[in-house]
């Protein structure tokens, strides 16, 4: 037990810029998903700068229109979707029109000629063995995607603990709205609709334990 405390502080010394590059990547695609799903607004200017400094600060590329920002957008929830419910997002090299990479002593940039590579790259580059952490809420009426900073299948803890009591008070209805979820995939209700249909729930579920 000592030499595996003494091994795994002698880690953490020898790799704290690995420890703070993994801290950055988890940053990155916060921001990502909090784009994709409205929780963040980006600008045309203001993704770009994002994306070169993911993927490098002297990487160049071209700002979207507002139109092709939107459409990005709807391109990026469904990407992080994909990965977050196990189909898994697949980009062909033409989705990428011509670019070139740049390998020099001060780091790695990328240039973007026609404006679609480095948006997805950049995603790529912070989704690089952090894969495993674009989830989407286990809690049948949220369904949110969210970037796990551990394990976990819940967005919210609050949402943890609504499934269980859903479960206890009536497992019939959670049966029903689990398939229902199933069906419907990237559907969302906000917290209101939630708690409210919990309530309605737990309410009908302790009424027919009382009979």
């Amino acid at each position: 037990m000592r030499s595996r405390t003494k091994s795994t502080q002698r880690g953490q010394r020898q790799h704290p810029e690995a420890i703070q590059v993994q801290r950055l990547r988890i940053e990155h695609l916060e921001r990502f998903v909090a784009f994709a799903q409205g929780a963040r607004e980006e600008t045309p200017n203001s993704l770009l700068q994002f994306v070169q400094a993911v993927y490098g600060d002297r990487s160049k590329g071209h700002a979207f229109t507002p139109d092709e920002l939107a459409e990005f957008k709807g391109q990026l929830f469904r990407w992080l979707m994909q990965i977050a419910t196990g189909v898994g997002w697949e980009i062909e090299s033409r989705e990428l029109g011509p670019y070139s990479i740049h390998v020099v002593a001060g780091g790695t940039y990328l240039h973007d000629v026609a404006g679609d590579a480095l948006p997805r790259l950049a995603l790529v580059k912070a989704l690089t063995g952090e894969e495993w952490r674009i989830g989407r809420c286990g809690w049948i009426l949220c369904n949110r995607l969210f970037v796990r900073r551990k394990t976990g299948n819940y967005c919210d803890p609050k949402h943890s603990q609504a499934m269980r009591a859903l479960r206890y008070a009536d497992p019939e209805a959670a049966s029903d709205l689990e398939r229902s979820r199933q069906k419907a995939p990237t559907g969302t209700l906000g917290t209101e609709q939630t708690q409210h249909a919990l309530e309605q729930l737990t309410a009908h579920g302790s009424h027919k334990k009382e009979k």
